[in-house]
């Protein structure tokens, strides 16, 4: 056809036909900007469509370069099926407080979501200083989302923000708790001017640097999208890529066996618990 390489990849997309893209569009003499690959790996994921996914990842995607907070957060709300209700009302429930219609669910929900399905002392990276640093500095007082300042989701936001923070004070009041009772005889290993020099080293953040805004390991945040969001053919996919394979396993099955304990509970959700339980 006359019409761009670009169009015939969405519409091989559309008609979930990869052997056509395979074909005839990525073929020698096409020319795909980033730009577009990167628009098709985030349809692809969307609309859930693991060969395509794999197939832009080996036609040149990095997925380092792709996964930004922006595009991770809006996969966490893309209403195209499968997507998993419980997470909504898990965020809900964290938050004790009713959502305004359309809530834009935020990575540091997620986060909160993460270490209340975790149990036990696990912290999740979306609820440490740093991020909301990131995350706050990229978004400013007005969410891209179109929620206001002033607007019904502020003093959600406010608690959210407190939440991190008495989260924040709580570890370390554990782990200087522990140095004590651990090893009460043992000198300081740090000096107050080093601990100091390391803590504002930690807070510091260069926002205008781009790496900020992408994450180290993109099949593992990825990963734990494709679970909470209940898609398993994506999650085993992100699951055989990355790093740690035996410790994205055990996150993994303990995110979805919690999720289908919190879908038993509800009266809203009807064979999610039974299909998260199976897909553990």
């Amino acid at each position: 056809t006359n019409s761009s390489a670009f169009d015939q990849l969405v519409l091989t997309l559309a008609w979930d036909r990869v052997d056509i893209a395979k074909n005839h569009v990525f073929v020698y003499g096409q020319q795909l900007m980033v730009s577009s690959l990167e628009q098709a790996m985030l349809d692809a994921l969307v609309m859930d469509r693991v060969d395509f996914v794999k197939l832009l990842i080996e036609n040149g995607v990095s997925m380092h370069r792709f996964l930004t907070i922006n595009r991770l957060e809006e996969l966490y709300n893309t209403k195209q099926q499968p997507n998993n209700p419980t997470l909504l009302h898990l965020v809900r429930d964290i938050k004790q407080s009713h959502l305004p219609p359309n809530y834009k669910i935020t990575l540091i929900d997620v986060g909160l979501v993460i270490e209340y399905l975790m149990g036990g002392t696990y912290r999740c990276n979306y609820t440490r200083k740093r991020f909301r640093i990131i995350y706050n500095n990229l978004h400013g007082s007005n969410r891209r989302s179109g929620r206001h300042p002033a607007g019904p989701g502020s003093h959600l936001r406010k608690n959210n923000e407190s939440f991190s923070m008495q989260a924040d004070k709580k570890e370390k009041t554990r782990h200087n708790h522990f140095i004590k009772t651990a090893q009460p005889y043992k000198p300081k290993l740090e000096s107050s001017t080093e601990q100091n020099k390391k803590r504002s080293k930690e807070e510091i953040v260069d926002i205008d640097d781009p790496e900020t805004r992408r994450f180290p390991y993109p099949f593992n945040e990825l990963l734990v999208w494709a679970v909470l969001m209940k898609r398993q053919k994506m999650s085993l996919f992100f699951w055989q890529h990355g790093e740690e394979n035996m410790a994205k396993a055990l996150v993994a099955c303990k995110l979805s066996r919690s999720m289908g304990y919190e879908a038993k509970k509800s009266d809203v959700v009807d064979d999610t618990s039974e299909e998260l339980k199976e897909h553990s």
